[in-house]
């Protein structure tokens, strides 16, 4: 088993564990709304660890947008914004695509597997994030932002 998917199963595990989903099944419209969360890579594009903190609006169709999003690296910071997609099995597990902008350049694109957890009302998001121009991988935790 490669390190990603050992890493990958241990997230989505851990999570099950921790914080069960309270329904029967997901779709799409099942993670309709704002997430605020983080991600962490152990490791960027020049092996520094980078971090970000991002608000995520999901909007029931299958479609990801970053409204406000901020990162940093090695004592550099930026604003960033985005878009991707995302699909949502039956079993609470999805995969995410986004593309990460600051300055209007594409500085990132990446892929989430991830899953669904805690109530309707108050849903968590756990996952391991790709970078998928130079395979760097981290994690992603969200949990769902009533303001």
């Amino acid at each position: 088993m490669s390190m990603e998917n050992l890493t990958r199963t241990f997230f989505v595990v851990a999570f099950v564990l921790v914080c069960p989903s309270t329904w029967a099944a997901c779709n799409l419209d099942s993670v309709r709304g704002k997430f605020a969360g983080e991600y962490l890579l152990p490791r960027d594009s020049v092996n520094w660890a980078s971090s970000g903190a991002l608000m995520l609006r999901f909007d029931g169709k299958g479609n990801i947008k970053i409204t406000r999003g901020s990162q940093g690296s090695n004592g550099s910071y930026g604003v960033a914004s985005g878009s991707g997609s995302y699909s949502l099995n039956s079993d609470c597990t999805g995969v995410g695509r986004i593309t990460i902008r600051a300055g209007g350049q594409v500085v990132d694109r990446g892929k989430f597997d991830f899953y669904v957890g805690g109530t309707r009302a108050n849903q968590r998001i756990l996952g391991t994030y790709q970078n998928t121009d130079n395979g760097h991988t981290g994690s992603i935790s969200l949990i769902r932002s009533h303001l």
